[in-house]
């Protein structure tokens, strides 16, 4: 990127920021929610004018951590955090207002006109929907969205079906999302969680006139010094996260109570009551122990191994990065963005869930390897999430994004 000293002087520095997510903490379905808010909280630390606008049940603004959260109501015709069970009609309806809401545009073109934004972010496009877009090219305002997850091409946001990964989109997710994709020309600017998400969607002809890169998903706390053992003569395993069948969760309780694997198992998560209830009882309590939703750390003062089970192709696994930065060593299947986070053999083991017994193999590594090694890599390759690392590439992407004009006339 050649400039001239005036190029230089010229250059525009992002001193305002709205971020669009249609859920924000203490609404959180996955690592997304999470993640927007390190980015707004850490942005507001250095200075810099944040506001999120989010979905509730009702109006508010608040100040949380430096960062103006405006709340408003769904621009949708329900918000899909609060009521996630409705009428097939009616999830019709709002997967065709997702594609393109007038109503959107019209409520953040006035949050624009209010704040003034430098660059508009969509961190969480559910209930806004593509017409959040819109609303900043009308405005005359760059546009940069994150990839989190497959909502843009998916009308289950998951690209998973009767037990197996998509290997191409069916027609009715197509035609669902056609408005999602042909609106994502009005982006300029496109970040993937992950290489793998990131690829998904630009193969497919998402995003043609945005500047593209991928990057990492933060997380806030690392340990100082690694483990240099196991907590006791047996290795403890954990699993973090939702307990949904995409997880594979199911088929790794299985393991454990194969007898191949004579350690404990510790999962912390929740999920639907039904889907929670069978898996307890396909459980054995002497092998397997069910903490429920809780504070990572709970689990992480307590395993020695996190495994991270996933049938679907995960955007980025957080829970991975998280055990990484607590110096926990990994077992993770390989898919989607997993795989990119695992050193194999060095900070963790990869296994494929569609190979039987490939998980006890991994499992069997994991115990014959050096403990305190692993540990000390893990711990390593997690200075590589932290906020510190992370954030600033943020920056320099979103400067690159609103800055290419300037670039260009020089």
């Amino acid at each position: 990127m050649n400039l001239t000293k005036t190029g230089l002087d010229q250059r525009k520095i992002v001193k305002r920021i709205l971020l669009v997510a249609g859920n924000y903490p203490p609404h959180i379905i996955g690592g997304g929610e999470i993640a927007t808010r390190i980015m707004a909280e850490w942005f507001a630390a250095q200075g810099i004018a944040v506001r999120v606008v989010t979905c509730a049940t009702a109006e508010s603004v608040r100040i949380e951590n430096g960062v103006t959260v405006q709340s408003v109501r769904s621009p949708n015709i329900y918000w899909r955090f609060d009521q996630p069970r409705r009428p097939l009609y009616e999830k019709a309806i709002w997967q065709s207002l997702d594609n393109y809401n007038p109503r959107t545009t019209t409520l953040l073109e006035g949050v624009i006109s209010d704040f003034k934004p430098d660059l508009v972010v969509t961190c969480i496009l559910e209930n806004f929907g593509a017409a959040a877009w819109l609303a900043g090219k009308r405005a005359g305002i760059r546009v940069v969205d994150i990839i989190h997850g497959y909502y843009l091409q998916c009308i289950k946001s998951s690209r998973f079906r009767d037990g197996h990964n998509c290997a191409s989109r069916c027609i009715a997710c197509q035609a669902a999302t056609a408005g999602k994709k042909y609106f994502s020309r009005h982006v300029d600017g496109v970040i993937g969680v992950s290489r793998k998400v990131l690829e998904a969607h630009t193969s497919e002809g998402y995003f043609p006139n945005a500047r593209q890169c991928y990057i990492y998903n933060p997380i806030e706390e690392i340990v100082a010094q690694p483990r240099t053992g196991y907590r006791s003569t047996v290795p403890a395993f954990g699993y973090l996260g939702k307990l949904q069948p995409t997880k594979g969760i199911e088929d790794l309780i299985k393991s454990f109570l194969s007898g191949a694997i004579s350690s404990q198992l510790i999962i912390a998560g929740n999920g639907e009551a039904d889907y929670e209830q069978k898996l307890r009882a396909l459980a054995d309590p002497k092998r397997v122990e069910f903490l429920g939703w809780v504070d990572p750390k709970r689990l992480f003062e307590r395993i020695d191994f996190l495994i991270f089970p996933s049938l679907w192709n995960e955007p980025f696994g957080r829970g991975t990065a998280e055990a990484m930065g607590q110096a926990i060593p990994v077992i993770g299947a390989k898919r989607g963005g997993i795989p990119e986070l695992i050193k194999e053999s060095q900070d963790g083991f990869l296994y494929d869930p569609s190979v039987p017994g490939d998980l006890e193999r991994a499992l069997g590594q994991a115990r014959a390897a050096d403990y305190a090694a692993l540990s000390r890599n893990a711990l390593k390759a997690s200075s590589g999430f932290a906020t510190s690392v992370i954030m600033p590439q943020y920056v320099e992407f979103f400067d690159a994004v609103v800055n290419a004009r300037t670039e260009a006339a020089v």
